[in-house]
């Protein structure tokens, strides 16, 4: 609306060309504004009009993609129309759009850069929903000069779902070195060489990682059969006086919780950890503690980068009716702190923009569903923010998935954050597939790293809580058809 004064002078002189309509006319289409493209459309010729209406007619259905274009479309136009189309296409019918891009990316004139782009694109696509074309696609992507972090790691997430342990290390090999050395790598490259019977050299790579803490560094220890090593580190000592002197905010925060003002105090924190000296935010953290400000102190010790104080980043807040409810429903109370901790970091007020809740990030129509289920009139649905509630109907929630999944750990977490209905379409049906295959051949980036986070979580609050841990291979059994105890249609 802004630029209408702009246009109607520019076509007042006759200064509006055609090629400066069709850049616009492209740009609205990019965005989706049909509308904004047919009222640019009116200052075309009528013909050039006839070309627009082709356009938004693939648009609308992209597979007239697979047949030819109409002889009257002028080339540069076609090429526009051709590219959204495939695009388009690949999202509804990713192996037409091959076929059609195949067939006339030549006619249309596409250079080999702009070809390209759009087979990564209809490769993902494939590799998406796990088609049996994707494999071929991606490696033809990959090996021919177009490949990307994301087609690289399809192709050797779908490597490790079929259990290809050759083309798994193919694909690691074509990434960037840097990609090569992230633990995920370094730990599936092991796997393929154990495998390939490689013993020695994956044995080096399963040493190297199991020095960490994380998923991958415990994955790579039950390999080995070794310890766990958690490598702990004492935090600097605190001096309360000198830093409320130096931060007004912390000043304000202490107000602001004992009138309880969330929101307010929620604002100074941050506020407070974008100014603060990055050598004083462990203090900072251990005062948040103190306050029983835990996603602070959380927060304050991811931007130290100090990973190693675990009793402040790893906190056991709610004691009482955690364990209550870990005895309650039969599941540990290590797992309920791993769900908490990565679902809100223990902030008992936040609501995600669809409406999770809460401790443990309750959805209310989960938390109606489970509450008519155990029948408790002790607890409302309706007042998730509180603590109580949402630990007694997150912890009951947690258990029914437990029970669903025949006490499968990975498949009820997977679930927690998924849903049932969609865990259950991931489940094998044929054969059974290892659990660390299954959970980084999960179709969701969110999933994959939900569960990793809450399988190793889970363990460090196993340590700090029992002084021992369960190891990840002993919660972690093969994926099947055998995973679920009865049928449920009644997911919440």
């Amino acid at each position: 609306m802004a630029c209408r004064p702009v246009d109607d002078l520019i076509r007042k002189h006759k200064k509006l060309t055609g090629s400066m309509i069709w850049k616009r006319i492209n740009l609205a289409m990019k965005k989706h504004k049909l509308s904004l493209a047919k009222s640019l459309g009116k200052d075309l010729s009528r013909k050039e009009q006839k070309m627009l209406s082709e356009w938004i007619k693939v648009y609308k259905n992209p597979k007239l993609i697979s047949k030819p274009l109409p002889k009257s479309i002028v080339p540069l136009v076609k090429k526009l129309i051709f590219t959204q189309g495939i695009r388009k296409l690949a999202t509804k019918d990713p192996a037409l759009a091959q076929k059609s891009l195949e067939l006339y990316h030549k006619q249309y004139g596409l250079n080999s850069d702009q070809y390209n782009v759009l087979a990564r694109k209809v490769a993902l696509r494939t590799a998406y929903r796990y088609q049996p074309l994707a494999k071929s696609l991606l490696h033809d992507v990959n090996s021919h000069g177009s490949k990307n972090e994301d087609s690289l790691r399809w192709q050797a997430q779908i490597a490790i779902k079929e259990s290809d342990w050759p083309g798994l290390l193919e694909a690691i090999e074509l990434m960037e070195t840097v990609e090569q050395q992230s633990k995920q790598w370094l730990y599936w490259k092991a796997r393929a060489l154990e495998a390939s019977q490689q013993i020695k050299e994956s044995n080096d790579l399963y040493r190297t990682l199991a020095r960490q803490r994380n998923y991958y560094a415990f994955m790579a220890a039950d390999r080995l059969n070794i310890d766990y090593q958690f490598n702990p580190k004492p935090i600097k000592k605190l001096k309360p006086d000198e830093l409320l002197k130096k931060y007004p905010e912390l000043l304000r925060i202490q107000e602001l919780l004992a009138i309880d003002w969330p929101l307010s105090t929620k604002r100074e924190w941050y506020h407070l950890l974008n100014k603060a000296d990055q050598n004083e935010l462990q203090a900072v953290a251990v005062l948040a503690n103190q306050w029983k400000q835990h996603a602070q102190a959380i927060r304050s010790l991811a931007k130290a980068k100090s990973w190693d104080a675990l009793n402040l980043r790893f906190p056991t807040p709610y004691k009482q009716p955690v364990m209550q409810n870990a005895k309650r429903n039969g599941i540990e109370a290590a797992w309920i702190y791993g769900i908490m901790r990565r679902e809100s970091a223990f902030a008992k007020d936040i609501k995600s923009p669809v409406g999770a809740t809460g401790l443990m990030q309750l959805m209310p129509k989960t938390a109606k569903y489970i509450s008519k289920k155990i029948s408790s009139k002790n607890i409302s649905y309706k007042k998730l923010t509180e603590a109580k509630n949402n630990i007694e109907l997150g912890s009951a929630y947690l258990s029914y998935l437990n029970q669903k999944y025949a006490g499968n750990k990975v498949l009820a977490t997977a679930s927690y954050n998924a849903g049932p209905n969609r865990v259950d379409k991931w489940i094998p049906t044929e054969a059974s597939l290892a659990a660390d295959q299954w959970i980084d051949s999960l179709p969701y980036n969110e999933t994959r790293a939900y569960v990793k986070a809450v399988l190793e979580y889970t363990a460090i609050f196993n340590s700090l809580l029992n002084k021992r841990y369960t190891r990840l291979k002993d919660v972690m059994p093969d994926i099947g058809s055998h995973s679920i105890l009865k049928p449920d249609t009644k997911h919440p």
